[in-house]
């Protein structure tokens, strides 16, 4: 017997920590949609109400008002077909945006990408991101300042802590493990259910 299992996972971490390249390598191997910050920059694109806000939010590394998160979530959502799953790529840590994930998508896992500042900002200037002043960084660890607490609201079971300071190649089979055991549980869950 075949089940449509769905696993959606939720990337936390500093500008830098490696999330953008650790999505691409988890959606190529278990079928996963990326929901990224793309979502945001294609409604301002768009020019839909209140797209000068949100350009300006981003720009400056700041909180994207909620009401409008959500709804370029659940429009991301509703238009990906054939897939195993989301990975949100960057969710901000508060609470308000932990219930919009629960809204919208079951079966979630958060992956804690845990790099020192210091750390991350040295890769994000290797990068030579043009887009990351030193404004945008100060702005974001602002946001990430509620990190504990957020990371607090989440069970044992639905989050992995990861140290993100690991090369690619180290971080990427350490989170494919368990991505993989995880899986497994869904996939154990969905069988009691049909029996």
């Amino acid at each position: 017997m075949s089940y449509n299992v769905v696993m959606n996972i939720c990337l936390i971490g500093r500008t830098g920590s490696g999330k953008t390249t650790l999505a691409q390598k988890m959606a190529s191997e278990f079928n996963l949609e990326i929901i990224c910050s793309n979502m945001l920059r294609g409604y301002v694109k768009q020019r839909l109400d209140r797209y000068q806000e949100v350009e300006k939010c981003m720009s400056l590394g700041e909180t994207v008002p909620f009401e409008i998160y959500e709804l370029c979530l659940q429009n991301k959502i509703a238009s990906t077909k054939n897939k195993s799953g989301f990975i949100l790529e960057n969710i901000y840590p508060r609470a308000d945006c932990l219930k919009i994930v629960e809204r919208n998508l079951e079966n979630t896992k958060f992956i804690y990408l845990d790099i020192s500042e210091e750390k991350a900002n040295e890769r994000s200037s290797v990068r030579s991101r043009d887009d990351l002043s030193s404004e945008f960084l100060e702005n974001r660890e602002k946001v990430f300042s509620s990190l504990d607490k957020f990371l607090s609201l989440l069970t044992a079971e639905s989050l992995f802590v990861v140290d993100a300071s690991l090369s690619e190649s180290e971080l990427f089979n350490i989170v494919k493990s368990w991505i993989q055991v995880n899986l497994t549980k869904v996939i154990d869950e969905t069988e009691k259910s049909y029996t």
